[in-house]
C-alpha cells in the first residue's frame, strides 16, 4: 500500500514504523514457511483424496460434505482474525509512537515535569496493546481448535451411523499413513 506525502505527515512515526516492520516480517515469514507449507498442504490433500477415492468414493464424498461447515467457519474466523490483528497493528503503532515521543522528547518532558503523565500514557499504550494481542490470540486458538473439534465430531458420526470400517476411518484420519486394505 503506497502512502502519499500528506498521509505520511498525518501518521505518527510509530505507526509508520509498525506498518513497515509488520509488512517486512509478514513477507519474510511467508517466504520462509508459507510457500513451503502451501505446497506440502496441497500435496497432503491430493494424496489423502486419492487414497480415499481408492478406498471408497462414497466415503470420500461423505468426508468432503462433512468438511463444508469447517470451511465456512474458517472463513468467518479469517475475517475475525483480520480485524483482530488490524487492531493489534494499530495498538503497536500507538505504543511505538508513545515510546518514540517519550524518548525523543525526554528533555522537554523532564523540563516541564511531565514524567508521570508520559509514563501513564506509555503504560496505557502497553495495556491496550496487550489486550488487543490477547483478543487476537484467543481468536487464533479458537481457529486452530475448530478443525480438531469438527474432525472428532465427523469421525464419531461416521463410526456410529455408517457401515464404514474402523480401518477406513483410521486410514483417512492418518492422511495416507501406511495401512493395508482389508476386505
Amino acid at each position: 500500500m503506497t502512502m502519499t506525502a500528506p498521509d505520511q505527515a498525518a501518521e505518527r512515526r510509530g505507526s509508520l514504523v509498525s506498518r513497515v516492520t509488520g509488512d517486512v516480517d509478514t513477507i519474510s515469514t511467508f517466504m520462509q514457511f508459507g510457500g513451503l507449507l502451501i505446497v506440502v498442504s496441497v500435496a497432503q490433500v491430493v494424496l489423502a483424496t486419492a487414497l480415499m477415492l481408492w478406498w471408497s468414493w462414497l466415503l470420500t464424498l461423505v468426508v468432503y460434505v462433512c468438511m463444508l461447515p469447517l470451511l465456512l467457519s474458517l472463513r468467518v474466523f479469517q475475517k475475525k482474525l483480520q480485524v483482530a490483528y488490524g487492531a493489534v497493528r494499530l495498538r503497536i503503532g500507538e505504543l511505538l509512537g508513545a515510546i518514540s515521543e517519550s524518548v525523543v522528547g525526554a528533555p522537554v518532558i523532564k523540563a516541564y515535569g511531565a514524567q508521570a503523565r508520559t509514563a501513564h500514557r506509555v503504560d496505557e499504550a502497553v495495556t491496550r496493546t496487550r489486550q488487543a494481542q490477547t483478543r487476537a490470540q484467543t481468536i487464533t486458538a479458537a481457529t486452530f481448535a475448530s478443525p480438531w473439534a469438527h474432525s472428532r465430531s465427523a469421525r464419531s458420526t461416521l463410526q456410529e451411523r455408517s457401515s464404514v470400517s474402523r480401518s477406513a476411518i483410521d486410514l483417512i484420519r492418518s492422511s495416507g499413513g501406511s495401512s493395508s486394505r482389508s476386505e
